[in-house]
């Protein structure tokens, strides 16, 4: 079979919640699979079965920032805990997986700000209706099926990552170190400048 790549979205809703898709080296539909709390070892076990193919690992990376909203802190806590689910089941089966911003993955399939677009335009494509598009056959009939629509869209960015030679960990380390030399600058001449006027 040759090597397939995994996507996860660690979602928690209830309505729409996350999932495990997992792709071929052509991008042709493997696997997509719903998160359960009742059964997380189900998804460890797909995990398990396809270990050795494993090529690369794409985890949707999980952002929360405070806001003033009824039940804000408990839904996110929630997300936050299943996301570490995925990384401790990921380690425990010493798979190597790099943790995607939603920002990174929408811009490479032509999704940036879908939901705003959609609002002026019925026919732009969500997560979900693109999936559909490129993998007829995966089951994502129902829109409770958006994380498994977001877990292929994920295993695909990492199939086309590693075809192409793209590192996206050396790219954002280098964009963190950049970031940081910025800051240290922006001391030094903040110092600079005191120092100058208490001259």
């Amino acid at each position: 079979m040759g090597k397939v790549f995994v996507g996860i979205d660690p979602g928690t809703s209830k309505s729409e919640p996350g999932g495990l898709g997992i792709v071929d080296i052509q991008g042709g539909f493997l696997g997509a699979w719903r998160w359960s709390h009742n059964d997380p070892l189900y998804l460890y076990n797909k995990l398990l079965l396809f270990k050795e193919l494993i090529g690369d690992v794409y985890l949707e990376m999980v952002r929360v920032f405070p806001r003033e909203q009824k039940g804000f802190i408990t839904q996110n806590q929630g997300l936050l805990v299943n996301s570490g689910i995925w990384q401790g089941f990921l380690l425990s089966l010493s798979l190597p997986y790099f943790q995607v911003d939603p920002a990174t993955w929408q811009a490479a399939h032509k999704l940036q700000f879908w939901a705003k677009k959609q609002k002026q335009n019925p026919r732009q494509h969500s997560p979900l209706t693109l999936a559909r598009l490129r993998w007829p056959a995966a089951p994502l009939d129902h829109k409770a099926d958006s994380g498994k629509a977001v877990a292929l869209l994920l295993a695909d960015l990492a199939r086309r990552d590693h075809r192409e030679g793209i590192d996206r960990r050396a790219i954002q380390e280098a964009a963190a170190t950049k970031k940081q030399i910025k800051k240290h600058a922006a001391r030094k001449a903040k110092k600079a400048a005191k120092a100058f006027l208490g001259a």
